[in-house]
């Protein structure tokens, strides 16, 4: 491994890019979370700056692609400098991404057991995850061996107060639907 002084500028580019992107997003996220909570305009401005911040990002990764540096010999080192950026940077994305998900699912699934006391009874039960404005939102619904995507209207408005569109099973009886 090179010291950072021997490093190009590309590499330092995108290694600089992995750190703001993913170490900067996790805190930034766990700061908000531990600070806000739920707080719905701060969750907006978050996401506001951040897609803002991968606009950037994008830009500055396509200009170092298209205008990188030279300096590499060999035009196979040379295209590989200017293109790390870019792909530090989708690498990035897939990760968080990946993160993101795994931490939503295990999130899906600690609601699900805290208001276990919601969904105990004959199926299919149901506990609102989130509600949105004006109507709609997300639940967990509680329905072994039948997707609630299923249901006729009724058992869909006695559930959740809406229409079910979509659903994702969790676990073997839990479903993660969204309602509107």
């Amino acid at each position: 491994m090179k010291s950072r002084s021997e490093m190009y500028y590309n590499d330092r580019l995108a290694l600089s890019m992995f750190a703001f992107f993913g170490l900067g997003w996790f805190g930034s996220a766990a700061v908000l979370d531990w600070f806000y909570g739920r707080d719905l305009l701060i969750q907006l401005l978050f996401s506001l700056f951040w897609a803002f911040a991968w606009l950037c990002g994008a830009i500055v990764a396509i200009a170092a692609l298209v205008l990188g540096d030279a300096r590499p010999a060999q035009a196979q080192r040379r295209w590989l400098s200017r293109s790390l950026t870019l792909l530090s940077l989708m690498g990035t994305a897939l990760l968080l991404w990946g993160i993101s998900s795994l931490i939503s699912d295990r999130a899906r699934l600690s609601f699900a057991e805290a208001n276990n006391h919601l969904l105990e009874g004959p199926p299919p039960k149901a506990a609102i995850y989130s509600q949105g404005i004006p109507d709609g939102g997300t639940a967990i619904v509680r329905s072994p061996g039948r997707d609630p995507e299923s249901f006729d209207e009724t058992t869909s408005y006695q559930l959740v107060g809406g229409s079910i569109r979509s659903c994702e099973r969790m676990i073997a009886r839990d479903w993660f639907c969204i309602f509107g």
